[in-house]
């Protein structure tokens, strides 16, 4: 039986993503992203685009975080839009980001909130998202 996304129910949408990300189930949660998915953080001057961008970055979090755990705190909607306080913890094993530049691991166990924004489709998938995850560095022992 395929599972679809609520059209027109925001909340549904984000609380389906973010416990698909929870179990680490990659398939399910790019399954509730539009194709033309596009998310844009201030710690990023380029915005991510489309569901195979936003795989590889939560791949590569995975990586870096193998306990990861993301749940949603509080989410508001009006219309198609959402805005959501989530809450993730881990431990930081594993590389973070990609040779060169991948940062290595300090074993540092981080408990980060974040706001994330957005919007959803008539058929209820994600299109645009918003994030601002302040403190990371700081807690990953990065900072200097």
């Amino acid at each position: 039986m395929k599972e679809s996304v609520s059209p027109k129910n925001p909340e549904r949408s984000a609380r389906k993503l973010f416990a698909a990300l929870d179990r680490h189930d990659l398939d399910k949660a790019t399954a509730t992203v539009a194709p033309n998915f596009r998310m844009t953080d201030p710690d990023n001057p380029e915005p991510l685009r489309g569901r195979v961008a936003y795989r590889k970055l939560w791949e590569s979090l995975f990586k870096a975080f193998p306990d990861l755990k993301v749940r949603i705190l509080n989410v508001v909607t009006e219309g198609d839009e959402l805005a959501a306080e989530i809450m993730a913890t881990g431990t930081f094993k594993g590389p973070l980001g990609n040779p060169p530049n991948a940062v290595p691991p300090t074993g540092r166990r981080v408990e980060l909130r974040w706001a994330a924004f957005g919007r959803v489709n008539s058929k209820g998938l994600i299109t645009e998202g918003r994030v601002y995850s302040p403190g990371i560095i700081k807690q990953l022992g990065l900072e200097t």
